[in-house]
C-alpha cells in the first residue's frame, strides 16, 4: 500500500508472524518502522531508499542504503 503525504510518499509493508521475532529484536535498537524497513531488507537481499541515511546506518551496510 502507497500512501502520500506532506512528507511525501511511503510504503506500508505488512508484517509477517515469522518476522515479528527478529522485528522485534532488532526494534531494541531502533523504533518499529525503522526495524521492519531493516528486516525486510535484510530477507529479500535489498537495498534500502531513504531520505534518513543516518537512522539505518547502524544496522544495515552502507552499500544496502540508497540515499534518495
Amino acid at each position: 500500500m502507497e500512501l502520500v503525504g506532506d512528507d511525501g510518499m511511503a510504503i506500508l509493508l505488512p508484517v509477517l508472524a515469522a518476522d515479528v521475532a527478529a522485528i522485534a529484536h532488532l526494534a531494541l535498537q531502533l523504533t518499529q518502522p525503522p526495524a521492519h524497513a531493516v528486516t525486510e531488507t535484510r530477507k529479500h537481499h535489498a537495498m534500502l531508499g531513504t531520505y534518513y541515511r543516518k537512522i539505518y546506518a547502524d544496522t544495515l551496510a552502507a552499500e544496502d542504503i540508497l540515499d534518495l
